[in-house]
Formats: structure tokens, C-alpha cells, sequence
């Protein structure tokens, strides 16, 4: 046990791989991948402080790595929540943390829980990382179960993953990564390459049935209220004339979901994190996304782009500011109808 100061107000979030690393004399390695991707820089900070409860790392004892939050803004997104910043001002101060000797990459971080941002920002970590002969642990707290279930599939054996934390801890030696995430897809095709390949080669023997023509649907999978579309049978009467198999990815297992995927040549639905399986579709395979006017966040557009898929974006029609759903999708069925007409209908 150590007794480490936590100084919430002061902590500043700034990219901690690369220069900063540098300056601060941490160990450091760089991973080619091959092709023309960007090299992927490890760094190893010394002495890290983690607070589970916030999911909060801290180096150098004032510096959140914007590596871990999504950049700056995750990190000004968090501050500006009541209840993660009154929490973080009660854990203000010196705390008692347990002090683990073993190398630790963190895998919970701010948005670790979304199913979308594991595979996309936390899981490639592991990727690269196994590729770069890394034997030392992950840090996965907290987690919906198909988080283990991915480890699993990669061959991350159990005692390598520290699922349990109920203090602060100090890491004698923290891994950072370049970030590996959305955004910088394009720059990175061989780290997804190297996921895709991983996991197909793992699931291969789901023996499931698939589908060509994938619509998906949140139920199970839905934790942000948006689980339906407001014209439903309007938009089922122009699914079912085009052959559409309607699937919950969340309600199957894990390598069924990527076996189905892999299967599918149309992926469409409302706008949700199981688009993340549009990665293991076949290439030049057809994405459909729905989105209200009120919250559009296309971000599987550079994953589409990095497996040269064809991507439609519907939004309905809204005059003047109003959308009559709100946040709820209204499907406009000419712009469906528009989107698959290519596709032979039954």
C-alpha cells in the first residue's frame, strides 16, 4: 500500500506519447506494422495512479493521457458532468493505493464501456501490443461481459487481466500507445487488419447460420433509450420486399455475432455500436446507417472507408430546427428505398 496524492482540480489532460515521453526519460519503443501505416509508439510510464472509481489515469501525478480519454474533450466532457466532478473533488487529496509491480496497459477508460469503443480503441491496444510480444497485464475493470469474451478470443489468458479493483492503484510501470481510434483509422489499416484476422480466425467454427442481408435491431443491446425506429412497419414492409434478416446482434454469442457479420454483404439499422461488426464484413460490402437530424455521429464513416465499403447515411427531412421524433428515427422509406435499389428485390 501507498500513499499517493490525488490533486483532481489541478489535473491538466495533454498527450503524454511521443515528446512527453521524451522528456520525462520514460522507456520507449516504436512498432512498425507494415505498409504505409504510421508507427505505433509505446511508452512506459513510471509510477501511474488509477482510480477505478473514475476511470481515471494519472502520470507524473497532474497529467491525465489524452491517449486514454478520446483526447481533450472526453476529458472536458467528463469535467463538465455533476456527479464525476463532485466525485472526483471528494477523492481530492492523499489516497492509499495498492502498488502493482507488473507491467499494466489500462483498458477502462472513460467510454471502455460502449461496445463500439472497445473493439475500436481498446481492443486494438491488445492487438498491438500481442503483435509487439507484450506478456504483461491488462487492466479491465468494471466491464459488460463480452469485454472478457474478446480477450478470451484473442488468447489473453485470465492471469494476465486484472478484473478486480476496489482501491486506487499505482502501476510501477504504465503502458501508453499512440491512439489508435476513429479518426486515425486510415493511418492504422494494418493494426485493424491484424483484428479482424485475429477474430475471424477465432470464430471461424461458430458454425451459424448467416444471413446476406443483415437489419439490426437493439433490444438487449440498447443502453441509451434509443432502441426503435417511430415508423417501424412502414420501414419492415420495404425490409421484407428486399430479403432483410432482422438480427439483435447482442443476443447472440460473441463469435456468432462475427461470424454473422463476416457473412453479411448488406449491414443496416438504426445508427448504434453494433456497426463496429461492419469491420468484419467483407470488403466492398454495403453499409446503411439511420440517424435522427438531432444526433448524427457517423463514426463508422473511416472504418467503411479502410474497408472500401459502400456507406449510405439517411436522415430525414427537418424544416426549421423541428424534428417531429426528437431524437427518435423516423426512416424516410424513399431514401431506404434509394439506398437498396441496386439490390434485386424479392
Amino acid at each position: 500500500m501507498r500513499t499517493v496524492d490525488f490533486p483532481f482540480e489541478r489535473l491538466q489532460c495533454r498527450p503524454v506519447v511521443g515528446e512527453y515521453a521524451a522528456t520525462q526519460g520514460w522507456k520507449r519503443e516504436e512498432l512498425e506494422l507494415g505498409g504505409s501505416d504510421l508507427p505505433v509508439q509505446i511508452a512506459h510510464a513510471r509510477y501511474a495512479l488509477y482510480m477505478p472509481s473514475l476511470r481515471l489515469t494519472v502520470v507524473d501525478q497532474s497529467v491525465v493521457p489524452s491517449e486514454s480519454t478520446q483526447g481533450a474533450w472526453g476529458w472536458e466532457f467528463h469535467r463538465r458532468q455533476p456527479d464525476f466532478n463532485d466525485a472526483g473533488m471528494a477523492l481530492q487529496g492523499s489516497v492509499d493505493a495498492v502498488f502493482v509491480r507488473d507491467e499494466v496497459c489500462v483498458l477502462t477508460n472513460f467510454f471502455s464501456t460502449n461496445f463500439y469503443k472497445w473493439i475500436t480503441e481498446e481492443l486494438i491496444k491488445v492487438v498491438v501490443l500481442e503483435r509487439a510480444g507484450y506478456r504483461g497485464k491488462y487492466l479491465a475493470v468494471g466491464l459488460r461481459e463480452y469485454a472478457y469474451e474478446f480477450l478470451e478470443l484473442l488468447g489473453v489468458p485470465p492471469e494476465r487481466i486484472i478484473a478486480n479493483a476496489k482501491r486506487p492503484m499505482v502501476f510501477a510501470d504504465c503502458i501508453q500507445l499512440t491512439q489508435i481510434w476513429e479518426r486515425c483509422a486510415l493511418d492504422h489499416r494494418r493494426a485493424y487488419g491484424l483484428l479482424r484476422e485475429r477474430l475471424l480466425q477465432t470464430c471461424t467454427s461458430s458454425g451459424v447460420r448467416t444471413a446476406e442481408r443483415l437489419w439490426m435491431i437493439r433490444r438487449l443491446g440498447a443502453f441509451n433509450g434509443r432502441s426503435d425506429i417511430v415508423n417501424s412497419e412502414e420501414v419492415e414492409a420495404v425490409l421484407g420486399r428486399y430479403g432483410f434478416e432482422m438480427v439483435d446482434m447482442a443476443a447472440l454469442p460473441l463469435p456468432s455475432q462475427i461470424r454473422m457479420a463476416n457473412g453479411a454483404r448488406i449491414m443496416a439499422g438504426l445508427h448504434g455500436a453494433a456497426f463496429a461488426h461492419s469491420l468484419f464484413m467483407e470488403p466492398r460490402s454495403k453499409v446503411v446507417e439511420c440517424f435522427s437530424p438531432t444526433h448524427l455521429n457517423p463514426g463508422i464513416i473511416n472504418f467503411c472507408r479502410l474497408m472500401r465499403h459502400d456507406y449510405s447515411m439517411l436522415v430525414p427531412r427537418s424544416t426549421h430546427g423541428r424534428h417531429p421524433g426528437g431524437e427518435e428515427v423516423i426512416v424516410d422509406c424513399n431514401q431506404l428505398e434509394l439506398a437498396l435499389q441496386d439490390c434485386d428485390a424479392g
